[in-house]
């Protein structure tokens, strides 16, 4: 009888979607691995909600894919990781009606029992960015850091599974309610607003997607390979940089309104302003007890703030 060798990479693929699986059913998740093969290109079909007492809201569907090993590329000091994806996959997935998310898993890690985990919302990605037409493989970016064994990461990671929505895509044929979330914790997601929200709340909701949005242009930037797309990023940073400057100067407490306007104006060679907005945005987090308790991988955040002090003080210091 002929033995068919499995190779050891697969196995431990197959470990990591079954521990993710694990997590995730631990949560109240209702996990389908998907065998293979499969024209989808995911492993896990999930189905979830709310468990308030007496909660009628929706049940919510997501597909999750994930990765691990080799494929999963560290980036610098681990706050980021890099994963090719199928431009066919990514094309289908923007397509889908439902959230589609990866859990990306180092090598480096134990697949069973991983100490750390790294998240990309494919949905909401590509639903702001265009696919290139000439390309079959693309590389994409994690944007958060999850640690398995927190109830405050996972509780972050379904609340971006659900703020995601078919209205946000706009899709007008289903009805602009808030976007579901697990509870009202200080760090806000974003969500589909009524016309019956009180005027503060929308001002903050503007300050927040502006501070939000001004890094996330201004490192998009040098990366946008064509003129046009290059050239309307560059006015829409000039038109969103004075919106999170007004919220400043009418004294916000945010980190991330400093931060926002010190990636800005170090991009532009001004590093004093940076260095002083880069300080404040220190301050905020340090006092912020808020933050840290509802945002775990604030330490993270800190250290992103202090690098690019840093590195402005460096060049300050070169010139001067």
């Amino acid at each position: 009888m002929r033995t068919e060798w499995i190779p050891r990479s697969r196995l431990q693929g197959l470990t990591a979607e079954y521990s993710i699986a694990g997590m995730l059913t631990s949560e109240g998740c209702l996990v389908r691995p998907v065998p293979e093969p499969t024209e989808t290109g995911i492993a896990l079909h999930c189905e979830t909600a709310r468990r308030d007492v007496g909660n009628q809201t929706p049940l919510v569907h997501f597909w999750v894919q994930v990765r691990f090993g080799d494929e999963v590329r560290v980036l610098g000091d681990g706050a980021q990781v890099s994963c090719i994806f199928q431009a066919e996959d990514l094309a289908y997935w923007k397509r889908q009606p439902i959230p589609v998310v990866a859990l990306l898993i180092s090598g480096q890690e134990d697949p069973a029992r991983p100490s750390r985990m790294y998240f990309i919302h494919l949905s909401k990605r590509l639903s702001r960015t265009p696919l290139p037409d000439n390309e079959e493989r693309l590389s994409v970016r994690s944007e958060m850091i999850l640690d398995p064994n927190s109830l405050d990461h996972l509780r972050r990671f379904f609340s971006q599974v659900f703020s995601w929505s078919r209205v946000s895509r706009g899709d007008t044929h289903e009805p602009s309610d808030p976007a579901t979330c697990l509870s009202d914790t200080y760090v806000r997601e974003p969500v589909i607003g009524d016309g019956d929200r009180h005027w503060w709340e929308i001002c903050e909701e503007v300050r927040h997607t502006n501070a939000m949005a001004l890094p996330e242009l201004v490192d998009a930037m040098p990366q946008c390979r064509q003129p046009e797309a290059q050239e309307f990023l560059r006015l829409l940073r000039l038109r969103v940089a004075p919106v999170v400057r007004l919220y400043a100067e009418v004294g916000d407490q945010h980190w991330e309104t400093h931060y926002a306007l010190g990636v800005d104006a170090m991009e532009r060679g001004n590093t004093k302003d940076a260095t002083a907005h880069f300080e404040r945005a220190e301050s905020h987090v340090t006092l912020d007890d808020a933050f840290k308790r509802d945002y775990p991988h604030w330490p993270q955040v800190m250290e992103d703030i202090k690098r690019r002090k840093n590195a402005c003080l460096a060049t300050a210091g070169v010139t001067g």
